[in-house]
């Protein structure tokens, strides 16, 4: 019975909260740090989409996990009470790229910094962060890897195109676009290239070289993991 009381005795003692300046400062970091990762988030993948736009929900997530985890660490009756709760909850929420993933796992952290009072971290994280998706999008992506795959679309007259003279002049530009279909009609003949999109394309030297080539009345250049594409 005596042990009984000592441990409910020590419970309580850690239910002493920080000092609301302390609580509020918190939530301010985590607030600012959700909006630059919402900013980091549009500007390096907005061009994504097949994504489920959960980049939206930074603003609530944030300083969400940050009000939790300033409860918990201070009570461990209610940490051990959230732990079982969370057990048996399951959360569905979709996450359809590795990026969304990636971004969760960098607000929660910085949110966890925030609220264990880790400022010095959450800056050093943000750095970090943000210097690797740097390195990623301006180097990393341009000489290593690829931002996926360009599709080249073409509807031309066939009485008039030259397709061997058109795909030698398109390999000058991109080496490695290669013939996917070819279909014709009555009228017209339609031709799909795929390519590699190694680097930034220079799209409107693209556009010029081709829209004025003999034989083509349509032609549209799209991008798998990039929303731009340009129709003539």
């Amino acid at each position: 019975m005596e042990y009984l009381k000592s441990l409910l005795n020590s419970l309580s003692a850690q239910t002493t909260l920080p000092e609301f300046t302390g609580i509020l400062f918190a939530l301010l970091v985590s607030c600012i740090c959700s909006i630059l990762l919402f900013i980091l988030y549009e500007y390096f993948y907005k061009y994504k989409q097949t994504g489920s736009q959960i980049h939206r929900s930074f603003f609530i997530i944030g300083p969400s996990v940050t009000g939790i985890f300033i409860a918990i660490q201070f009570s461990l009756p209610l940490s051990l009470g959230l732990l079982g709760a969370l057990s048996f909850i399951r959360f569905r929420t979709p996450i359809k790229d590795p990026e969304e993933v990636g971004f969760m796992f960098a607000l929660v952290a910085v949110a966890i910094c925030s609220a264990t009072f880790n400022f010095a971290l959450v800056i050093i994280l943000l750095l970090a962060i943000f210097i690797l998706l740097l390195l990623k999008n301006y180097y990393i992506d341009n000489k290593f890897s690829s931002y996926g795959f360009g599709y080249f679309f073409l509807s031309v007259n066939p009485n008039i195109f030259d397709h061997d003279a058109f795909l030698l002049e398109l390999n000058k530009i991109l080496p490695q676009a290669q013939l996917i279909t070819a279909n014709k009609n009555n009228s017209d003949c339609h031709y799909q290239y795929t390519f590699n999109d190694m680097k930034v394309l220079n799209r409107g030297e693209l556009i010029n070289k081709f829209k004025d080539f003999p034989g083509v009345l349509n032609l549209d250049i799209s991008f798998s993991n990039r929303s731009n594409s340009f129709i003539i």
